[in-house]
Order: C-alpha cells, then structure tokens, then sequence
C-alpha cells in the first residue's frame, strides 16, 4: 500500500477508499456505492455504510 492506512469510525475524504479485515480474511476491496455521497461494505454478518459529511467519511453499521 502506498498511501496511509486510517482506521475508525471516521476517516479523511478520498474519493476511491479501501476496505479490508485481516481478521475476516479480506484483502483490500473497493466499497459498492450506495448514492452520491454513500458507499457500503458488505459482509456475511453485516453492513457499513460510509457517508461523506464535509471533508469526512462518517460510518455507521445497519
């Protein structure tokens, strides 16, 4: 990877992010986009779903 990695419920704005869990065996995955501003990640046990606020992706899980 070349760019940093960012972790947590918030992350800095970037038009193209990652996600992956090395603990769920997922290697880096582009996030499906939901709307304009919304992306989501999907899992076998659950979905995020990230939300661009300003300069912030902001997720929540449902």
């Amino acid at each position: 990877m070349i760019n940093d990695i960012e972790y947590g419920t918030s992350i800095p704005y970037h038009a193209e992010i990652l996600w992956f869990s090395p603990d769920l065996r997922v290697p880096p995955t582009r996030l499906a986009q939901r709307s304009n501003g919304e992306q989501e990640i999907f899992h076998q046990s659950f979905k995020l779903v990230a939300t661009k606020e300003g300069d912030v992706w902001k997720t929540k899980r449902e």
